[in-house]
């Protein structure tokens, strides 16, 4: 059976020929063009053909992708818990959703933001480069075909002032070469800020040139120097860009009902709004970090597949995604190593055999046997005095691996589940200038009126 080392060697030496196939053709045809011309002037000097810029780039960028590759989680059992059932070698994981190439190259496979490694240790930039990068992706073939409005955003002095500000990042990158924790705090500030900026299109995207490889977002996250949190940040507004997403509300997509003392699932989808669907293993488009206020809204953005309850997943393919919320008394959570139990059933069978476990929990108990990655998020319902309970809304804590499972209740068929997070992903983000929610997210949460009869879902 291949190995996820051999997979991603295959993958990657695919891409590398493709791609080499695509720059083939380009020089070919440019040969043939220049040809073509040398061939009609009669006398004189042969003309000259001018490299095109965009050619020049094309040849800075790196010519080995970085590796999207996670590596293999061990399968050592924990001392603490009997275990069951052990986890089977993991299988690849799904990517992040592909980001189109321009029409331009299409005869190259599109680019795949690829997965970096980050320490697991504390928060210190790497600087072993600080020179510019030269950033693999491409943007959306809409950004490639938005011709630039400079001229109309100057002339309107909303939009004037909206294009300097975002104009900002490119200083504030060069500042922040100098390795200044001042300076990573404003930049921290800005990509916080612009999250909630509202105005922004695909024009004056393009204007200021926010989504460029050469001076956007991507010299902010493809670069050594930044804090981990500064990158995730920087990757997470990149994201929502490129889909088109420019609306800042909290609740963008939510149909808000008429609540009752106890039901907290009088909200809905608008009729119009297309969610995302979360039955996929892996990060499913989301960056370690990112926050929600309500868990109706987790499954609107794909981290979660329900409004309510703890698990989704498939009997026979395992689980995609868990909630850490009020839990039981059982459950514990050290961070890097949790302990979760599955639905339990009230009352055993009449003849004394004990319940049968849900449909959840049968989820978990295939994903140990597979060893599929399993999405965590931690809800502020979680007991007080956990301390990696975000301090309000839900937050997507990276993957996890179900290593094992031990019964503690036969009759009532409450499993416990040992998760390990796997190794290779940014640091949780619980404290510290890189905790989320952002004070931004924060402020937006408090002033919202309608987060105050949603906030417990």
């Amino acid at each position: 059976m291949a190995t996820k080392e051999s997979l991603d060697a295959a993958y990657q030496t695919a891409y590398q020929d493709e791609r080499n196939k695509m720059m083939r053709l380009v020089r070919e045809e440019k040969e043939r063009k220049r040809q073509s011309t040398i061939s009609k002037q009669s006398v004189g000097e042969p003309i000259r053909i001018k490299e095109h810029s965009t050619d020049r780039k094309q040849r800075q960028v790196s010519s080995t992708p970085e590796s999207s590759g996670r590596p293999p989680q061990g399968s050592a059992q924990d001392p603490k818990i009997p275990s069951l059932s052990s986890a089977a070698p993991e299988p690849p994981l799904r990517s992040r959703t592909d980001f189109k190439i321009p029409e331009r190259a299409t005869a190259a496979p599109a680019s795949i933001p690829s997965k970096r490694s980050f320490s697991e240790g504390a928060n210190t930039p790497n600087a072993s480069s600080t020179s510019r990068s030269s950033s693999s992706r491409e943007p959306s073939d809409w950004y490639v075909g938005t011709k630039t409005k400079s001229g109309q955003a100057r002339a309107q002095p909303g939009r004037r002032e909206l294009l300097e500000r975002l104009k900002q990042i490119r200083p504030l990158i060069a500042k922040c070469r100098e390795k200044s924790p001042e300076a990573f705090n404003r930049m921290r500030e800005y990509l916080h800020d612009m999250a909630f900026e509202y105005g922004i299109d695909e024009g004056i995207l393009k204007d200021a040139k926010m989504l460029d490889n050469e001076s956007g977002l991507p010299q902010v996250f493809d670069v050594d120097f930044f804090p981990f949190d500064v990158k995730a940040d920087a990757e997470e507004l990149y994201i929502k860009w490129c889909k088109r997403d420019f609306d800042v509300n909290l609740f963008r997509g939510i149909e808000f009902g008429r609540r009752q003392k106890g039901n907290h699932g009088a909200d809905s989808f608008k009729e119009d709004y297309s969610k995302k669907g979360a039955d996929i293993f892996g990060d499913n488009d989301l960056v370690n970090g990112q926050w929600w206020p309500t868990q109706l809204t987790t499954v609107r953005d794909g981290a979660h597949g329900v409004p309510q309850g703890g698990i989704y997943g498939s009997r026979k393919k395992g689980a995609y995604s868990i909630v850490m919320s009020h839990g039981y008394k059982d459950d514990v959570d050290e961070g890097h190593d949790v302990w979760y139990c599955g639905t339990n059933i009230d009352k055993g069978a009449p003849d004394g055999r004990g319940a049968e476990a849900t449909a959840n929990t049968e989820a978990m108990i295939t994903s140990v046997k597979t060893g599929v990655a399993v999405r965590v998020l931690r809800s502020h319902n979680m007991p007080a005095n956990s301390q990696f309970r975000p301090q309000c809304g839900f937050r997507y804590d990276g993957l996890y691996t179900v290593v094992s499972y031990e019964i503690l209740d036969v009759e009532r068929a409450i499993h416990r589940f040992h998760l390990r997070r796997r190794p290779g992903q940014m640091p949780i983000r619980f404290k510290g200038p890189e905790a989320r929610p952002t004070d931004q997210e924060k402020r937006e949460y408090e002033n919202d009126k309608r987060t105050k009869s949603s906030s417990e879902n």
